[in-house]
C-alpha cells in the first residue's frame, strides 16, 4: 500500500511547466491506493471515496465508468508502454 500527502495549487499549476513559480499549500488529507497484478486481462477497480466499483477488460476500446473514467484513461496509456496484464486497484 502506498500514499501520499495531498496538496492543493494556490495559482501557478500549469506556469511551473514553464518554469515559472506556483504557490502549493499542503493539505491535511492522504490517499492511499494498493495495485495487485491479477492473472489475464482484466482490471478492478475499488474505490472507497466514490463508493464504486468497476471491472473491464484491457482490450476494450470504450468504458462507461462514471467517475473512474480517468483510471481507464490512465490504464489505455500505459497499454501503449507495454501493459499486458490485468491488475486490481484499491483506492
Amino acid at each position: 500500500m502506498r500514499q501520499h500527502q495531498a496538496k492543493l495549487y494556490y495559482f501557478g499549476e500549469h506556469a511551473v511547466v514553464y518554469g515559472e513559480p506556483a504557490l502549493v499549500i499542503a493539505v491535511d488529507k492522504r490517499a492511499f491506493v494498493e495495485a495487485l497484478p491479477l492473472s489475464g486481462n482484466k482490471v478492478r477497480i475499488f474505490s472507497r471515496d466514490y463508493q464504486s466499483q468497476v471491472e473491464f477488460r484491457l482490450d476494450e476500446k470504450h468504458v462507461s465508468i462514471g467517475n473512474l473514467r480517468p483510471i481507464w484513461t490512465i490504464t489505455s496509456k500505459l497499454k501503449e508502454y507495454g501493459l499486458d496484464r490485468g491488475f486490481e486497484l484499491r483506492i
